[in-house]
């Protein structure tokens, strides 16, 4: 921005005989100042849509969901919606999904006297193996050691 003013002051000094490029150098700054202004305002738009994506698999973690679910909520492409994902979240959808179900899952082991079958079922696992495999993968103890734990009482 600071060389159109430039430009602008220098074309200024030279009187009414420079006035066209004193008006192209306002109607450039001004188109610069709109692209930034819809830059910015798109930049809102694609935070909007991933917050709202994320907070869906937050309410829907125990359904069965795919990224194309997640793709008929958003007007973006497949590609776009996996970048704008990974930019805003930190990584794809399905490790978004997968850490939604371990946490939930953490939570239930320590909360209920649920089996892990029970548990794996309710925070949206097919099956106690690939749960067992999956939490022992993200957390470094499979779901009965990190029931047992975290039921330890706190040493002094």
């Amino acid at each position: 921005m600071q060389p159109l003013f430039e430009s602008l002051a220098a074309e200024w000094e030279h009187g009414a005989a420079a006035q066209i490029e004193i008006c192209l150098a306002l109607h450039r700054m001004l188109a610069l100042m709109a692209r930034q202004l819809l830059a910015g305002d798109e930049s809102r738009s694609n935070r909007t849509l991933i917050e709202q994506a994320a907070e869906y698999i937050r309410q829907h973690y125990a359904e069965p969901l795919s990224l194309d679910s997640l793709l008929a909520q958003t007007p973006v492409s497949k590609s776009w919606f996996l970048r704008l994902f990974r930019q805003y979240m930190g990584t794809t959808p399905y490790n978004f999904l997968l850490s939604t179900r371990i946490t939930r899952a953490k939570e239930l082991l320590v909360l209920t006297d649920f089996s892990v079958c029970e548990i794996a079922h309710q925070v949206g696992f097919g099956d106690e193996s690939n749960f067992s495999t999956r939490f022992t993968a993200m957390v470094g103890q499979s779901p009965q050691q990190y029931r047992k734990s975290a039921m330890k009482p706190a040493e002094n």
